[in-house]
Formats: C-alpha cells, sequence, structure tokens
C-alpha cells in the first residue's frame, strides 16, 4: 500500500505558513495612524430582490449583497463559498461537488433528481435554474451575489420556499477595459481568469468576453492503490453583447456561457462500521477506516465530467410610462460521474438505489460493473424559461406585473441489487404574477402581490430486474411495454402583504407575510401515490438602518413560518407493501433572528459580521405508525455567523489591503438514524488575503489563504449502518495558500 499523509501537514509547508501569517499580521500594525482619521461613509447598495434596482437599506425583504469588491476579498469563487457570508444558509455540495444542496432558513430539497424540486431557486441575470445538479456554478466577473431569505413566492416564485440567490454579471459599456489574473497555489494550483469588454459602436453596442481555466492535483490519495481523490480541471467561457441605439426606445442583450468541469471525484471516507452487519461481520470493513482524514481505500477509478451551456436574450422596451421586459433562455446541463461512495476496495456487495439518469435503456457506451459500491450519473437535462414584465410608476402607485413559462425535461435510472427504475420525467410550469407599492405618505407604504401557479408533471416509468432483461412493471399502460405513464396537475396561489415605515433617513422598518408553494410530483423509483405541494407561510419583522453619520450599517430581521404538508421521506403502504418514498408526512414550523452589521470607520478600515439563529421543529412527523417529531431537521445550521475585518493602508506607489474574514456554521444533520453519527459538529472557515496594488501600473500582486487552519470537516454523511453496515463522510476541502497577479486597463 501507499503511505499517503495530508491531514498533518509537512514541517516545510508549516514554516511557510506560519511566516507568510506572521508577516501579514506585522504588516497591519504598521498602518500609519492617519489612518484612524479621516470620516468616511458607506456608498448606497443596492439590490434588484424585487426584480428592479432599489437602495438594500429601503426593501423590504431580508437580503445579504455582496458587491464585486467584497466578492474579491472574500474569495467568493462559487457558490458554495456563499454561505459563509450570509446568515441562515448552508450548502451542501452533491454529485461529487457538481450540484449543490441550498437551504435557506432550513428550508432544503429531500433529493437531487428532476423529480424534486429545489427550496432555494437559483437565478442568473433573471434566468432561473432549476436543477440542483451544477448548483456550485463558478462565480467570475460578477457585479453582485444576493442571498434573499425567507419565501419568495410572488417576484422568484418558482417553488423558492426558502429563499434565492440572484447573480448579477456586469453589462457590456462604451468602455474599453479587461483584466487578467493569475493564481498559483499549494495542491498545484494554476488558474487564470479575467474578462474584456470591447465596445462595437460606443455606447450604442459592446461586448463582454468572460473566461476562467482553473486547475489543482487531488486533495487526498487511496491508500489502495495510490489513486489521486478530488482533483479538478475546469474551463468557463461567457460572451455577451448589448446593443441599445440612442435614438430608440429599446435594447437588446445577448449572453451565451459554456462550462466543463472534470475530476476524479470526491474524497469518500469511512467513519463508522456496524460490527454486527455484513461490511463488519462479514467483510472486516472496519480496517478501512482511515487516520488519515483526506484518504480512502478504494478501488475505483472515479470520474466527474460535467458540461452546462446555455443561451438567454434580455429585451427592454420604453413605452412612456411603462417598461417592457423579455427574458428568454435556454440550458442544458450533461452529467457523466462515478463515485465510489463507500471508499473500501471490496467489490463483494451491492450498494443502495443510487441515481443514474440516462436515456432509457439500453445505454450505449457505458459498462455498468456489478456489485461494486458505487454511485453513477449520466443524464441530460433540458430546460427552457420564457418570462414577460411589464413595470411602471402612477402618482403613489409603483407596480410591476408578468408571466412565467417553464419547461424542462430528463430521464433517471435507479439501480440497485435487486431492481432498475426508469424515470423519463417532464416538468411544465405557468405563471402570472403582479406586486405594487402604493405609498399612503411620505413615510408609510403598503406592499402586496399575488402569483397564480399551475404545475403539471409527467412521468413514463419502468421497472427491471437486475441487469434490465425481465420487466418487474406491477401495471403498464399496454401488454408488452414495461412502461407505466402517470400525470398530475397542481395549482397554488402565493402571495406578499406588508407594511414599511420610514422613521427617518437613517431607520426604515417593515412588517409582511408571504407564502410560497414548492410543487408536488412523483418518486419516480417506486409506484407510490404523488405527493402534493408544500406551503410555507413567513411572518417576518425587519429593521435597517444606517447609523452614525453613516458608519454604522445594521439590519436586523425576525421571523415565524408555518411549514405545511412537509415532503419527507417516510414509509407509506402501496399495495399492502411498506414502501419509503417521497411523501407529505409532517407539520413543522420554524422561528429566527438573523442580523447583519457593517462599520467603516473611515477610507482605511472597516469590518463587520452577521449571525443566524434558527429553531426549526416538527409539529408532527408520522412515519409508518412512529412518531418523529422528535427529529432536527436536516441540512440546517442551528447557527451561523461570519465575521471581516479590511484594513487599507496608503502607500506613494499605491495601496495596501489586508483582508480576513471567518465563517461559522453550526451543527448539521444530514440523517436522522443516529443522532451522533449524522451529526457534522459546528466548525468555521478562516481565509485571510493581502494585496499590494501599483496604481500608475493598474498592477495588483497578492497573497492570500483559504481555511487556513485547516479545518476538518464533512460536506455530507450517508449512514448505511443499519443496511449495509457502514457510514461514509465526504471530506471537505483542506487549507489552500497561494499567490496571485491582476492587470488591469
Amino acid at each position: 500500500m501507499t503511505s499517503f499523509n495530508t491531514s498533518s501537514l509537512s514541517k516545510e509547508r508549516l514554516a511557510k505558513r506560519v511566516m507568510l501569517s506572521t508577516a501579514i499580521s506585522a504588516t497591519a500594525l504598521l498602518l500609519p495612524a492617519s489612518a484612524f482619521a479621516q470620516a468616511v461613509s458607506f456608498d448606497e447598495i443596492v439590490t434588484t430582490a424585487r426584480r428592479v434596482t432599489e437602495n438594500l437599506q429601503t426593501t423590504p425583504v431580508a437580503v445579504t449583497s455582496l458587491g464585486g469588491e467584497a466578492i474579491e476579498n472574500r474569495q467568493i469563487t462559487d457558490v458554495n463559498a456563499i454561505q459563509y457570508n450570509a446568515p441562515n444558509i448552508t450548502i451542501e455540495p452533491l454529485n461529487g461537488n457538481s450540484g449543490a444542496s441550498v437551504s435557506i432558513r432550513g428550508m432544503a430539497g429531500v433529493e437531487n433528481t428532476s423529480a424534486s424540486d429545489p427550496a432555494v431557486g437559483i437565478y442568473v441575470d433573471g434566468v432561473y435554474s432549476a436543477r440542483s445538479s451544477l448548483g456550485l456554478l463558478e462565480l467570475v466577473d460578477v457585479e453582485r451575489v444576493e442571498v434573499l431569505r425567507g419565501p419568495q413566492g410572488t417576484l422568484f416564485g418558482r417553488n423558492t420556499t426558502g429563499g434565492a440567490l440572484v447573480i448579477t454579471t456586469p453589462d457590456p459599456d462604451g468602455d474599453l477595459s479587461g483584466r487578467l489574473t493569475g493564481r498559483f497555489g499549494e495542491y498545484n494550483t494554476a488558474e487564470v481568469l479575467g474578462h474584456v469588454n470591447v465596445p462595437l459602436a460606443g455606447e450604442e453596442a459592446a461586448a463582454r468576453i468572460s473566461f476562467k481555466h482553473a486547475e489543482h492535483d487531488g486533495y487526498g490519495q487511496s491508500l489502495f492503490n495510490g489513486y489521486e481523490l478530488a482533483n479538478l480541471n475546469s474551463d468557463y467561457i461567457r460572451g455577451v453583447v448589448k446593443i441599445a441605439p440612442e435614438k430608440e426606445k429599446w435594447d437588446i442583450t445577448l449572453a451565451g456561457d459554456w462550462f466543463n468541469r472534470q475530476g476524479n471525484g470526491p474524497i469518500a471516507a469511512l467513519t463508522d462500521v456496524n460490527p454486527a452487519g455484513l461490511s463488519g461481520a462479514f467483510l472486516g470493513y472496519a480496517q478501512y477506516i482511515s487516520d488519515d482524514f483526506y484518504s480512502n481505500f478504494t478501488a475505483t477509478e472515479q470520474f466527474e465530467d460535467i458540461t452546462a451551456k446555455g443561451v438567454s436574450a434580455v429585451i427592454n422596451y420604453d413605452l412612456g410610462d411603462v417598461q417592457l421586459k423579455s427574458i428568454s433562455a435556454y440550458r442544458s446541463v450533461f452529467n457523466n460521474i462515478l463515485a465510489d461512495i463507500e471508499g473500501t476496495p471490496n467489490p463483494q456487495i451491492a450498494g443502495p438505489a443510487f441515481v443514474l439518469p440516462s436515456p432509457p435503456l439500453p445505454v450505449p457506451g457505458i459498462v455498468i460493473p456489478t456489485g461494486i459500491q458505487y454511485e453513477q450519473t449520466n443524464d441530460q437535462d433540458r430546460q427552457l424559461t420564457q418570462e414577460l414584465q411589464l413595470y411602471g410608476k402612477h402618482n403613489n402607485l409603483q407596480w410591476i406585473v408578468g408571466a412565467f413559462y417553464f419547461t424542462e425535461s430528463n430521464s433517471d435510472l435507479t439501480q440497485s441489487s435487486t431492481a432498475n427504475t426508469i424515470g423519463d420525467i417532464e416538468n411544465d410550469s405557468y405563471a402570472i404574477y403582479g406586486q405594487g407599492d402604493y405609498a399612503l405618505s411620505d413615510k408609510l407604504t403598503l406592499n402586496a402581490g399575488l402569483r397564480y401557479t399551475w404545475d403539471e408533471r409527467n412521468l413514463d416509468m419502468g421497472i427491471f430486474s437486475p441487469g434490465g432483461a425481465v420487466c418487474t412493471l406491477a401495471q403498464t399502460n399496454s401488454p408488452g411495454e414495461c412502461v407505466l405513464s402517470r400525470t398530475v396537475k397542481y395549482d397554488y396561489l402565493s402571495y406578499d402583504l406588508g407594511i414599511n415605515y420610514e422613521f427617518n433617513d437613517s431607520i426604515f422598518g417593515y412588517a409582511k407575510t408571504s407564502r410560497a408553494t414548492r410543487a408536488g410530483g412523483f418518486n419516480h423509483r417506486v409506484i407510490a401515490p404523488a405527493y402534493e405541494p408544500e406551503r410555507v407561510t413567513n411572518y417576518e419583522f425587519g429593521l435597517k438602518t444606517q447609523l452614525l453619520d453613516n458608519k454604522v450599517r445594521a439590519n436586523l430581521a425576525a421571523f415565524y413560518m408555518d411549514y405545511d404538508n412537509v415532503q419527507r421521506t417516510a414509509v407509506i403502504v402501496v399495495g399492502n407493501t411498506p414502501t419509503a418514498s417521497t411523501t407529505n408526512a409532517a407539520k413543522a414550523k420554524v422561528t429566527g433572528i438573523e442580523a447583519e452589521v457593517d462599520v467603516v470607520l473611515n477610507d482605511y478600515f472597516s469590518f463587520g459580521g452577521s449571525l443566524g439563529l434558527l429553531d426549526p421543529s416538527y409539529d408532527e412527523f408520522m412515519d409508518a405508525g412512529r412518531d418523529r417529531s422528535d427529529e432536527p431537521f436536516t441540512y440546517a445550521a442551528d447557527y451561523t455567523y461570519n465575521v471581516y475585518a479590511t484594513a487599507t493602508a496608503p502607500l506613494s506607489f499605491g495601496e495596501f489591503v489586508l483582508h480576513a474574514d471567518y465563517g461559522f456554521k453550526g451543527d448539521i444533520y444530514f440523517d436522522t438514524v443516529d443522532l451522533d453519527r449524522d451529526l457534522q459538529e459546528g466548525y468555521g472557515l478562516l481565509n485571510v488575503r493581502a494585496a499590494l496594488k501599483f496604481e500608475d501600473m493598474n498592477l495588483e500582486l497578492a497573497v492570500f489563504g483559504k481555511n487556513v487552519t485547516n479545518e476538518e470537516y464533512n460536506t455530507y454523511i450517508l449512514d448505511l449502518n443499519n443496511s449495509l453496515g457502514y457510514t461514509t463522510g465526504f471530506r471537505g476541502t483542506p487549507g489552500v495558500w497561494g499567490a496571485e497577479a491582476t492587470v488591469r486597463f
């Protein structure tokens, strides 16, 4: 066996880190005394939390808005990093770090398939991304990232019961400009990224191209065969053209993007073995629990190859007192992933049912080994969206109305030791909505919104014996076919109602109630009744303040949510047979508090942070007669917080900028089979960055560290102790130090 240890740092690497940390700290102490003498204040922060551009401090939504400077300083390079910079949000990687399960205020998805929608929507330039696969988007050339917390059922209405992540990229403009960054670090990290903005006809037509290539060696290794784990090789490119003729009343923005991520899969390592189970008693799995956190004993040559691409067109038309916007988009995601999910060399037992979305059998070019514990995905998901908006202002009323259409198709193949199940899925959704603000006085405003949604789910499913030779489907559409077609339709109303009061120029308060609904559907792996939509009703109070001559910004929110028809996996009886399936098993309530504070002392020093407290609990949760109401919510941290500080020292040739931030997530349960095994205890990640900016050369040199304390944590825990006899932890990223150079023009 090959000996490999990444969790304990070598003396040389440890010495380098200590020296670099010491140098950064020493530099901070050398800041001139004048750095604390000049009075400044916050710039206005904008948000599109209500689909129009507004001042964050007078928007009645609990939202975190991170601009380009914060994104760069805090090293938010993908969606996953957002969770350490906003309250009450957790993001867990899926499918070998290609997808993301996003939870806000305890609202999380049930499973990662096209038959189950996420509770948190991800929107890029107004375009909704339906699947959690590829949810870990690269954030390249991003203008703003916003975290909208709480049900967004009216304006961002596509099943966003928990909230929404809204990503905005810069429009092309009439200036020739660009950026090029080269980044190098530990594990042979190498990245090049940037953008170029080119005026084609002054301000009337311009183009912008953004790009990134990233690669690094594996963070871990198989102790069985030396196979490298958790490496990366990715490419991203986006092109945007904006045409805005000066004498015309319209403009159009055309965009296209392509992303490819390749690697050899995550680090899945045994964390516990049931000595009386199959794995412990007969296969001796206990010997495969490694002392090295970032290693396992897999004999499987894992791989991941994910490609996403899309095109969109956004048209704005000035109709005088009314503005028209059209957002048209097509997106597709291709996943081809093979991952060993128990991290041992044993091929003796078959794993649990796993998801393999694909075209219907046979699957050309895919050879599936029998009896090996693995998870393989091969799918092509396609979605088409169209949205129309009209918005305007008349006297005391500001309003927006719209219509939304969404359709997607995908196919899933689920294989287990007992059956192969195929599901061809098509989801369609239509909605109309409207929302308005009516000023009752200079200080008091009433806002209200409604959205009506029609959802349709279509499923063609088939069940075969292992290997796919014999149809075992209990009922079919016609003799000789192994297909059962099912359709279900739902319609529901979502709303938003609130009142705002501007106490003065510095203090803004709001009270609101809102409701959002997440679609129901089918479990395509078993013949079971369709589950109904789940519904979340939110009651919230918020206060947004800018105090001490606009040097302190403090935003607070307190909420209570009724959670009905909760979709959970539970045992139901189907044809006298107990069957585990997604069903509306529970009712619950969620209460919490969120606070965000930012302080700017002067031009040279700022700091702040946030705190989220969450208390979700079931009012009832019945599972085949068993009361599970005392169980904790999964994928929900009981509390989160983050702190940051940025110091700037003026120099004769430019400036020196030192930044540090720390994000903490409280305890998270990934399952409730055993609360000790299934718990990831709270942990925090510390990041630092120090940059020298040379003003005359438009050059920036920086050193950075991510997870500088080398915190060890799991991004997911799979508990099969009571069935196959083992539990697996999927390892998070270790600490990485590096350096970068950026030139701008």
